[in-house]
């Protein structure tokens, strides 16, 4: 059988600085950094701290999630069920949807009292469906009212294209979604301090409940899993998942120093040829981070307090006037970079025009990587630039005269002379003709 190497596998990288947090909203395109990175990827996407990608390869095809949907399960049971002390009971409902469905590790007893703690653990450790509907049932009332309330909030998160049909990952043909929206969804999980504190978990000891003896739950995550093959020592954690329809997916997150990323494989083989387990997901996702470590960082690409510009000033006895970033500006791009600008003024005439003051916006300038446009920053004013009242009343009487208002006024008011001469010589010619006749008459 010929070997498909990551058919559909999509990696995600983002940076995170604690002067520039996450969000979750829209990206912007920038170089194709990551395309440097010799691993065996089919898709994808590298995105910096200000959402912009840096690499993308597919990222808006629909794939099948598997157990991955449990991140958004575990997002929306949590702003539910806050208390996550409190004991629930393990109902009909919860145990009896499964049935069937090939669902794996699901032994909980109806009527069986955990608390929500514990189901948390045991869905996003050790990945047990019956968890994440006890919650779904706890949380909404049913299992289908928090499918509702989870596509819900995959709107909220702008995840325009997914859609979940169950709460657990359980193959569905409509059970879609993007690794572009799986990383909206994993930038609002990780702002969770405790979901985050759980999928960083390798091992979870449960108590005993009235129903079943103590149990242990070991992270399916070998990334972090320092006995593993796959571990990498500055993972943090989050989840992995695989079934024959998606093959085998993981989101991690790194640090390293100030340094955070953040990346999704999605749909990497089961096996290789002679049938041997592959992990190519996790290999991968591995060497992108130590690419990324080694070579991009976040540069500060403009200092505010550097002029990038000049821009000729009219009106002044200054002939020109400093242009510096309205602020500081951070981008991720390779240590070795080259930054560049496109400066470009807010005037046709490429002039500004006295009085200016510290900190009017006079322009912008496009900040350039290696070809590539990755950001722009209003450009201000350096100082005040007082006008010269000479130039300045000159200036004022010249556009007075430019105006349309005034040429017709002005027009108006000639045309008026003009008639009113025309008037008054034809009033005066008249009366030398009376005067003339009246002398005649006397003789």
């Amino acid at each position: 059988m010929k070997k498909r190497l990551f058919s559909i596998i999509i990696f995600i990288l983002i940076l995170v600085t604690l002067a520039a947090p996450f969000s979750a909203s829209a990206f912007t395109v920038s170089p194709d950094y990551a395309s440097k990175i010799n691993v065996p990827i089919y898709n994808l996407v590298c995105v910096s701290e200000n959402n912009a990608v840096l690499a993308s390869k597919n990222s808006g095809k629909k794939v099948f999630p598997s157990s991955l949907t449990m991140l958004m399960t575990a997002l929306v049971a949590h702003e539910h069920l806050t208390d996550i002390e409190a004991d629930i009971k393990v109902s009909e409902e919860a145990v009896n949807c499964l049935i069937d469905t090939g669902a794996l590790g699901c032994d909980l007893k109806i009527g069986e009292i955990m608390s929500v703690k514990d189901h948390l653990y045991r869905m996003l450790i050790g990945s047990r469906a019956d968890s994440a509907t006890t919650l779904a049932v706890e949380s909404a009332g049913s299992v289908e009212k928090f499918i509702e309330l989870m596509n819900k909030k995959a709107a909220e998160l702008g995840m325009a294209n997914t859609t979940f049909k169950n709460c657990v990952g359980l193959y569905d043909p409509e059970h879609l979604t993007t690794a572009e929206d799986l990383t909206r969804l994993a930038l609002e999980f990780i702002k969770n301090e405790t979901l985050t504190k759980i999928c960083s978990s390798i091992l979870y000891e449960m108590d005993a409940t009235n129903k079943t003896g103590s149990r242990g739950f070991y992270s399916t995550n070998l990334m972090i899993q320092a006995s593993s093959k796959y571990y990498y020592t500055y993972t943090d954690g989050l989840r992995y998942a695989s079934s024959s329809q998606s093959g085998r997916c993981i989101i991690t997150t790194a640090t390293y120093e100030d340094r955070k990323y953040l990346c999704v494989a999605l749909g990497g083989e089961l096996t290789d040829q002679n049938g041997e387990t592959l992990h190519d997901e996790m290999t991968s996702t591995r060497q992108l981070y130590r690419w990324a470590f080694l070579n991009l960082a976040s540069k500060n690409t403009v200092d505010k307090n550097i002029p990038i510009a000049e821009i000729p000033v009219e009106l002044s006895l200054d002939d020109y006037v400093s242009l510096v970033a309205e602020k500081d500006v951070y981008i991720l791009v390779p240590k070795d970079s080259v930054i560049t600008y496109d400066v470009y003024y807010n005037s046709e005439s490429g002039k500004a025009s006295a009085p200016i003051k510290k900190g009017d916006v006079l322009g912008y300038a496009d900040i350039v990587c290696a070809g590539e446009r990755v950001g722009q920053v209003n450009l201000v004013a350096l100082n005040d630039v007082s006008a010269n009242p000479i130039l300045y009343a000159w200036n004022w009487i010249v556009e007075l005269i430019s105006t349309t208002a005034f040429q017709v006024a002005f027009i108006s008011v000639i045309a008026a002379l003009v008639l009113g001469i025309w008037i008054w010589m034809q009033i005066k010619r008249k009366r030398k003709i009376k005067q003339k006749r009246n002398r005649y008459r006397k003789f």
